[in-house]
């Protein structure tokens, strides 16, 4: 008697031993599921470049995710997975209650991408003690000399279009102001000097509060070109140049990121399949010519952006026209000032007592005598020449 309870005694210790060591190879198979499906899934994207979502690549991922895993003395290969799905996550309005799902179909729907991946993998271990305590059908003292487990995880991932938002209200506002107390908040020095603009050159430039109207040139900020911030007195909140056309503590030139294709300028909203393949030098590489500072003239001195002071460029050489082979419209911003480039259409030159101004380089200050006019009248010649003092009575010149 006491020989048979021994042997049953033992067959349960056997048993209750394997058992805790095919909860540890389950555990172990669960861990495994869980990393390759969740590095799988992070494989997977929409990217429009993509091939199916970036499948085989998360499919190799997985794979390799379940071989660095161990499963007992002995690490996992990919022979251990006994299924791999890919599928789609989606919110079922239909369902009760209404929820997230996943679904596999054979391939995801028009416009749509993987989103999810389903990993099962297995794992077979000899047992120790089980192999002396079964009975076959004949009542003969067997043993189980294998055990067997499995587990399965499913991972997904939700993709987002992401949206910038620029909070132009309050304080958020003030880096990204173009005007300001009458002022144009830019640190760009290349100006227009011609015509009316070029009283100021006379004007400040380094304090917006002032305002570009009252008082004397001297004490005038100028309205379209500034090297400070500008304060307000009643909430002393701070206006800063921005960054439009040229690099300063805001960041670099936001006109460099305007872009477009040239071969539909006859039909904009017509899409281009095709982008033109012009440009691709400019820096950085990109298909398509900049809408603006397409150009790369040699620096003259280097910016000091965090003060407001952009760099100067070296533009000798340049032509102010249109490139039809490499889509280029030239500037000629070294003789925008006083228009005298050649390059440059239009009325270009100073007009004064009814002559146009044809020496080069000339003025626009009205007060020389190939200066600009100060009205129409010296304009078209009906009145002679001004070159200083207080024309038409006791009005003096405009500043």
């Amino acid at each position: 008697m006491t020989a048979l309870l021994l042997v049953g005694l033992c067959a349960f210790a056997a048993m209750a031993i394997d058992l805790g060591i095919l909860a540890a190879a389950r555990t172990q198979c669960q861990n495994c599921a869980d990393a390759a499906s969740l590095g799988s899934t992070r494989n997977l994207d929409n990217k429009p470049t993509s091939t199916n979502s970036n499948r085989p690549a998360a499919e190799t991922e997985a794979d390799t995710v379940v071989g660095q895993n161990n499963l007992l003395a002995s690490n996992f290969s990919a022979a251990n997975i006994t299924s791999k799905r890919y599928g789609i996550y989606d919110y079922d309005a239909a369902a009760t209650p209404s929820r997230f799902v996943v679904t596999y179909p054979a391939n995801p729907p028009v416009g749509r991408s993987w989103t999810a991946t389903e990993v099962e993998v297995s794992g077979t271990f000899n047992s120790f003690f089980g192999r002396i305590s079964g009975l076959d059908n004949a009542g003969k003292v067997t043993g189980v000399n294998s055990l067997t487990t499995a587990a399965r995880a499913v991972s997904v991932y939700r993709p987002r279009d992401i949206a910038m938002i620029l909070d132009m209200t309050g304080s958020m506002k003030f880096g990204c102001v173009v005007q300001a107390n009458g002022c144009y908040l830019s640190n760009d020095p290349v100006i227009p000097r011609m015509g009316h603009y070029q009283r100021y050159d006379g004007y400040l430039t380094t304090n917006p509060n002032n305002g570009s109207g009252g008082g004397t040139a001297a004490n005038r900020q100028n309205p379209i070109y500034t090297t400070k911030n500008y304060i307000r007195t009643d909430t002393f909140e701070v206006y800063a140049p921005s960054n439009a056309t040229v690099e300063n503590a805001g960041g670099p030139p936001a006109v460099k990121d305007f872009f477009y294709d040239p071969s539909n300028l006859g039909s904009p909203s017509t899409s281009v399949p095709t982008p033109n393949p012009n440009m691709a030098a400019v820096a950085p590489a990109t298909p398509l010519p900049r809408a603006f500072h397409h150009w790369t003239p040699g620096t003259g001195n280097a910016n000091d952006p965090d003060n407001y002071q952009p760099a100067t460029f070296n533009y000798s050489g340049w032509l102010g026209a249109y490139n039809a082979t490499n889509y280029i419209l030239y500037p000629t911003p070294d003789t925008f000032g006083d228009q005298t480039s050649t390059d440059l259409i239009g009325d270009k030159y100073a007009r004064k007592s009814g002559a146009e101004r044809l020496a080069t380089p000339g003025t626009w200050d009205p007060t020389a005598a190939d200066g600009a006019a100060i009205n129409v009248a010296e304009y078209l010649g009906w009145i002679p020449k001004y070159t200083g003092g207080t024309p038409f009575g006791n009005n003096s010149l405009p500043t």
